[in-house]
C-alpha cells in the first residue's frame, strides 16, 4: 500500500484511488462460491447484502480494503451497502452517481472489486475530478437532454466543465479505472 498521506491527498484531489489489488483470483472464486451456496435476498434494497451476508462482511473487513477505506475516511467505517453487478460480455455499466455518495460533503467511499472476467477495458470507469462538478451525472444528463444509455464520455467531460471552473487547473480528464471512488462511476 502507498504511503497513507499520499493516498488521502490523491483521493481528495482526483476523487478516486486505484487500481489497488485486494483479492487474488482464488479469493474471488471463494467469495463467489460462498454466495452461490447461501443464496438469500438482500434486506430492503438491492445493496442490503451488507447486512445479510457473511461473505460480503469478510471481504469488506479484509485489511487490504478496510485499512485503505479507514485512512480515506479518517477513522472507523460502516459498511452501508454491498451488491454484485452482473454483466454479460461487452455489456457496459451506464455512467451514474451513486445517490448515497453524490453529496460532495459526504464522508463516503465506494469500493469496486472486479471478481471475474474483468479486464482494464471492462472494469469500472471513473471520471477524475467529477466530485468537483457540483452536480451528479444524472443532473448533467438531464441538463443535456440525454437518457442513461445515451451518455457519452464527452457528455461527462467537456460538457461538465462548460460554465464550471476546472479546479485542477487543466482540461477535462478522460475516464480512469479505480477501486475506491467518490461521486461518479
Amino acid at each position: 500500500m502507498a504511503e497513507p498521506t499520499r493516498i488521502v491527498e490523491q483521493f481528495a484531489e482526483t476523487g478516486y484511488l486505484g487500481p489497488v489489488r485486494v483479492l487474488s483470483t482464488g479469493d474471488c472464486a471463494r467469495f463467489l462460491r460462498a454466495l452461490a451456496l447461501r443464496r438469500q435476498p438482500p434486506l430492503d434494497w438491492e445493496k442490503g447484502m451488507a447486512a445479510t451476508s457473511r461473505a460480503y462482511y469478510e471481504i469488506a473487513t479484509r485489511p487490504e480494503v478496510l485499512d485503505v477505506v479507514a485512512e480515506l475516511l479518517g477513522g472507523p467505517v460502516i459498511l452501508w451497502g454491498a451488491s454484485i453487478q452482473h454483466r454479460a460480455a461487452n455489456e457496459v455499466h451506464p455512467w451514474h452517481s451513486d445517490i448515497e455518495s453524490s453529496d460532495p460533503e459526504s464522508r463516503t467511499v465506494s469500493v469496486w472489486i472486479g471478481l471475474e472476467n474483468t479486464t482494464p477495458e471492462s472494469s469500472l470507469q471513473v471520471l477524475p475530478y467529477s466530485h468537483r462538478f457540483g452536480v451528479t451525472v444524472q443532473q448533467l444528463r438531464h441538463e443535456n437532454g440525454k437518457q442513461r444509455d445515451e451518455t457519452s464520455v464527452e457528455d461527462l467531460t467537456v460538457r461538465a466543465w462548460q460554465g464550471r471552473c476546472a479546479p485542477h487547473g487543466g482540461a477535462p480528464s478522460l475516464p480512469s479505472r479505480a477501486t475506491a471512488c467518490r461521486g461518479t462511476s
